[in-house]
């Protein structure tokens, strides 16, 4: 993975990121093969989570995000974890309670353990 400040993205795309790796590196890569590394180090580490124990019911916020502020511009406003987090696995591909598919895992050549 690569360690970038996150504000990057807004000037850099995907292929001037691949294209940093193979020039660190001498390996052949563009954008679309960086975003499956990615993915599959997204999809590992949640593999992972799951074997240690972790379950949607840990995929939340601090208290601070679902209580509402009396005022200022946030004020009355909260983040809606019930509506994001099932968009939120749909996008990544896992099942509703967070798991990564079998479909996701085989797209990624990731040998499927149950």
């Amino acid at each position: 993975s690569m360690v970038v400040c996150r504000f990057t993205n807004f000037a850099w795309t995907v292929d001037d990121y691949a294209d940093m790796v193979a020039a660190g590196t001498g390996l052949p890569i563009d954008g679309k093969k960086l975003l499956r590394i990615g993915s599959r180090i997204w999809n590992l580490e949640r593999l992972f989570n799951i074997r240690e124990g972790f379950s949607k019911k840990d995929d939340a916020l601090p208290p601070r995000f679902s209580t509402p502020l009396p005022e200022g511009g946030s004020r009355n406003r909260i983040a809606k974890i019930d509506v994001m987090l099932p968009e939120y696995y749909s996008l990544r591909e896992w099942d509703k309670e967070g798991n990564p598919t079998d479909k996701v895992l085989k797209d990624l050549n990731i040998p499927i353990e149950r």
